[in-house]
């Protein structure tokens, strides 16, 4: 027993002395070393519309189109999640919106030749001089993300940039498409 006793002991001086002497120099300074991983994805966003990364608009008869853009009634929601975070420190960081923006139109919008175009707010019941709506200098869709609400609903509008009837021309006939990225930024 005296020898398993003398043989632990020395394992455990031994280990100690090699542990030590890799962080020891001999000037009597030790070393150490930090790590740090940023990852490539902070957090995942979902973005559920009336389906996954979508918000579809559908079939809109002229005469609806009409009536309905121009007073911003012409709107879908979708709300934004922010999940699978690998940090619970959200200090500065904040969702843009980037997308083909149309100054002429005041919205986004990829296909050419439209009087319309999409807008995006926080407001259920935006108006067209409203202020909140996301443009390509104001692009911060979550402007400031917190661990407590990681979840915000926002509306898509279907809006034209003077709010007038000019959108039932027949050049807004036929299917339309904006493409939006949402980015996680953290600063």
């Amino acid at each position: 027993m005296k020898a398993l006793h003398l043989l632990i002991g020395g394992s455990l001086f031994l280990f100690s002395s090699i542990f030590n002497s890799t962080q020891a120099r001999d000037d009597g300074l030790h070393d150490f070393t930090f790590n740090l991983t940023v990852p490539k994805n902070t957090c995942d966003i979902n973005i559920e519309g009336t389906s996954a990364n979508k918000v579809d608009f559908g079939n809109i008869p002229i005469s609806k189109f009409k009536s309905d853009v121009p007073t911003g009634n012409l709107k879908l929601p979708f709300k934004v999640t922010i999940q699978n975070c690998k940090t619970k420190n959200h200090d500065g960081a904040y969702i843009s919106l980037t997308g083909n923006y149309k100054a002429e139109q005041n919205g986004f919008l990829d296909d050419a030749g439209k009087t319309f175009a999409i807008r995006i707010s926080n407001k259920n019941n935006a108006t067209q001089g409203d202020a909140d709506f996301v443009t390509e200098q104001n692009n911060k869709l979550f402007p400031k993300i917190e661990e407590t609400a990681l979840s915000k609903t926002f509306y898509a509008y279907v809006m034209c940039k003077t709010g007038t009837t000019e959108c039932a021309d027949d050049v807004n006939v036929g299917g339309f498409k904006a493409t939006l990225t949402l980015t996680y930024v953290s600063d």
